[in-house]
């Protein structure tokens, strides 16, 4: 059973500080992603004004860029997912952070041949992919299953949520508010991602011989704190129903992939436009968007065991649609202060359940396959959400934000699927084992009754 004990604020630091060998390698983990998230959260922040603004995109040229960057990411996440399995995550998370430099340094160079612009992008998605498998899967293989592994996610999460609150108001305030060009904010973007490279190979990151030796320190913990694939991969069917459950992700986070894609990028596009921000006021509402977030993800930390990772996820999904729906009605009455309300409180319901739906997840897939499956469930929703922004784009050209409400109701679906059939799976399990059990015990009594025959007929003092 998973540990509900509740934690003092003492205790969330603790849990990110694990003992032996492995000490501090969680927290530097979360160190090099603060930094690398203040200059990918820059990118994307300004990826909006800089595409209306500089690259004079229409809406229909937006979405193409990024269902563009989508496939592209689609068709390498597998590969990449292999890499991260059998190299250290130090490495691989290297290598994610330097084909994200290389982007934000040569993207806003070219701005008058639109194809380099796509290519230069999709060159960032797929770092950043690169960067997300490799932090992810390193997080789940350094804690244990339960509150450790959510606590995990939650600092990861937090010291995102503050890298983001920093980029947006940062660089916009850098393109309004002073005389510097986009290609030189851009490269002080990059000097964030350069100080995540260094520390990357300046921290400690390795504490295994081998890659190898790493994925059996984790399969070790895993074993040892119950994760769910390891009891029952032993059993006859085990495997099969872990695959079914791995499959729920899959398809959830598919169905998530076309719905977000349909709605979220065209989300950002409509404040700008439909309210008349400017990129700074842009960047200012998403730093404040960040700031609650981020108060939202260390609720989280406190709430996710005790209420039910799977229930909260599954909640917090629901109320994404009225927090959309009023994005829509607002913004089509031009009422910025609620309108931009509720686009918080949208991306607080969305984002919030990150470490609760992380630390599920893992629970389900064994350490020596975490990179191939995030791989694979990443190639199907990075695909299913390239097509979506592609529909998106004429849809939302079409009838316009009434898009966002329709595409949300998908999210508590895509969340439920994994929830139910974890559910079913366990009780097959549990049955099976329990039967397996009493199976085993009534042989156990019939040989025993079989032996004391056998001790009487053979002794002839009997």
């Amino acid at each position: 059973m998973e540990d509900y004990c509740d934690m003092s604020n003492n205790d969330f630091v603790s849990k990110i500080m694990q003992n032996g060998n492995h000490k501090g390698i969680l927290r530097n983990i979360i160190i090099v992603n603060f930094f690398f998230r203040i200059f990918s959260e820059g990118f994307r922040t300004l990826l909006v004004p800089f595409s209306a603004n500089i690259l004079e995109l229409t809406v229909d040229q937006y979405g193409l860029i990024q269902s563009i960057g989508g496939y592209a990411a689609m068709g390498v996440v597998f590969l990449l997912g292999i890499v991260v399995d059998i190299q250290f995550k130090k490495i691989t998370m290297a290598l994610g952070i330097i084909c994200s430099i290389i982007s934000a340094v040569l993207f806003p160079l070219i701005t008058s041949i639109y194809g380099l612009s796509v290519f230069f992008f999709c060159f960032f998605t797929v770092g950043q992919l690169m960067m997300m498998i490799s932090t992810n899967t390193f997080i789940a293989n350094e804690t244990k299953r339960g509150t450790e592994r959510t606590t995990g996610f939650s600092g990861n999460m937090i010291a995102r949520g503050i890298a983001s609150a920093i980029a947006p108001i940062s660089f916009t305030a850098l393109v309004e508010k002073t005389t510097l060009e986009y290609h030189w904010v851009y490269l002080i973007m990059g000097f964030f991602g350069l100080v995540a490279l260094v520390l990357v190979f300046s921290l400690r990151l390795i504490a295994e011989d081998t890659a190898k030796e790493e994925i059996q320190y984790a399969e070790g913990l895993s074993v040892e704190s119950g994760d769910e694939f390891a009891k029952y991969e032993e059993h006859k069917e085990g495997k099969r129903s872990v695959l079914f459950v791995q499959t729920a992700f899959g398809v959830g986070r598919m169905l998530m992939g076309f719905a977000s894609g349909i709605a979220i990028p065209f989300v950002g596009w409509f404040m700008l436009t439909q309210l008349s921000l400017t990129a700074f006021e842009y960047g200012v509402l998403n730093s404040i968007m960040w700031v609650v977030i981020t108060f939202g993800y260390l609720f989280m930390a406190f709430i996710a065991e005790r209420v039910g990772k799977e229930k909260i996820v599954v909640i917090y999904w629901t109320l994404v649609i009225p927090a959309a729906l009023g994005i829509m009605l607002a913004g089509n009455a031009g009422m910025l202060y609620l309108t931009s309300f509720f686009f918080i409180l949208r991306f607080l319901f969305a984002m919030t359940p990150s470490a609760a739906w992380n630390s599920f997840l893992f629970e389900w897939i064994p350490p020596k396959h975490r990179g191939k499956i995030m791989g694979l469930l990443q190639t199907g929703q990075r695909g299913l959400r390239a097509t979506g922004t592609l529909v998106g784009g004429l849809v939302f050209g079409t009838i316009g934000a009434t898009i966002f409400p329709v595409a949300m109701v998908v999210y508590p679906i895509a969340g439920l699927i994994p929830l139910v059939m974890s559910r079913v799976v366990k009780k097959r399990m549990e049955k099976e084992c329990l039967e397996e059990e009493e199976d085993k015990d009534a042989s156990e009594i019939k040989e025993s009754l079989y032996d004391d025959f056998l001790e009487i007929v053979d002794d002839p003092n009997k």
